[in-house]
C-alpha cells in the first residue's frame, strides 16, 4: 500500500461567474478572483472546482443509497480545524474531516452533494464502490509509515475536473 490517496468531491472557492453570471468576465470582482486562480495554478496547487459547474455541466445524478452510505461510512484519515459549508446551498455545515476506503479519499459532506444537489461522481469512483458491493473494507486504511499523515493525489480529480470544465467551454 502507498500513503497517496486518490481525492475526490473537494471544492475550491465558489467560481463568481457561476454564482452571478450577470456580472461579466470584466466585473472586477470576477477579474479578482481569476487572478487569484492564475496565482494558486503559479504556486503549483491545483485547481478545484465549483461544484454548481460539475452539475450544470454533466446534469443531476440519480440518488443510490448504497452509494450515501458507503460514502458516509468511510473511515477518518484527516481532520480539520473547522466546519465546511456547502458550496452550493451555503447553509449546511457539511463536516470537518475527510474519510476514505483506502484507496480515495473525499470531505465528510460529499453524500450531502449527491443527496441534495445530485451532483454526478466519476465513473472510476463509482465502479470502484460497486465492485466493492457498496461496502467500505472493515480496517481503516493506515499510512505506510506509522504516525506520518496520508498525503492526497489530486491528480486524477484535477484531470477529471478540468474535463468536465472544458466540456463546459470554461477553463479553470
Amino acid at each position: 500500500m502507498t500513503s497517496r490517496l486518490k481525492a475526490i468531491g473537494f471544492w475550491g472557492p465558489v467560481d463568481p461567474l457561476v454564482a452571478r453570471p450577470e456580472l461579466g468576465p470584466d466585473d472586477p470582482w470576477v477579474k479578482f478572483c481569476a487572478e487569484g486562480r492564475n496565482a494558486e495554478a503559479m504556486c503549483g496547487t491545483p485547481f478545484l472546482p465549483d461544484p454548481r459547474l460539475v452539475i450544470a455541466t454533466l446534469g443531476e445524478a440519480s440518488v443510490d443509497d448504497r452509494l450515501l452510505a458507503y460514502l458516509d461510512s468511510g473511515h477518518v484519515v484527516g481532520r480539520h480545524m473547522g466546519y465546511s459549508q456547502c458550496r452550493c446551498c451555503g447553509r449546511e455545515v457539511v463536516g470537518t474531516c475527510d474519510l476514505s476506503d483506502g484507496e480515495w479519499v473525499w470531505p465528510q459532506g460529499l453524500s450531502h452533494y449527491l443527496r441534495e444537489h445530485g451532483l454526478p461522481l466519476p465513473e472510476p469512483v463509482l465502479s470502484t464502490f460497486q465492485d466493492r458491493e457498496y461496502q467500505v473494507p472493515l480496517s481503516a486504511p493506515s499510512p505506510p509509515v506509522p504516525d506520518e499523515a496520508w498525503e492526497y493525489d489530486f491528480s486524477f480529480w484535477h484531470d477529471w475536473t478540468e474535463s468536465v470544465y472544458a466540456r463546459a467551454g470554461r477553463s479553470s
